[in-house]
């Protein structure tokens, strides 16, 4: 009977400890493919960087005749650049309202 004791609380420690390590080996994946998600290289070979005085004069000056919509979040603009960047010269540009909370969550970049 001791024995079978022994034997419960050695397997339950080591079930224990084999759920520990499987959990820490998850969420140390799982936080790498979060950071190599976050990495701007890929953001960098697809979208191409324009100055704001570009965007500025393309949208002249964000007006209200190049908005094309508006939300809680942000405003959106078309503009069309004076030279073309990587074969693009037609563009929209959204524009982050930063003072409202949760703001910078609503920037999704599909590719």
């Amino acid at each position: 009977m001791m024995i079978l004791i022994i034997a419960l609380v050695v397997g339950g420690i080591v079930g224990i400890i084999a759920v520990a390590i499987l959990h820490w080996r998850y969420n140390k994946k799982r936080k790498q493919r979060v950071a190599d998600n976050q990495g701007s290289t890929v953001m960098d070979a697809v979208i191409p960087r324009v100055t704001y005085q570009r965007l500025q004069k393309a949208t002249n000056g964000f007006s209200l005749e190049n908005s094309i919509g508006w939300g809680n979040f942000s405003s959106v603009y078309k503009g069309i650049l004076d030279e073309s960047v990587d074969g693009i010269k037609q563009i929209a540009v959204k524009v982050l309202k930063l003072q409202m909370k949760g703001a910078s969550k609503s920037f999704v970049v599909y590719i």
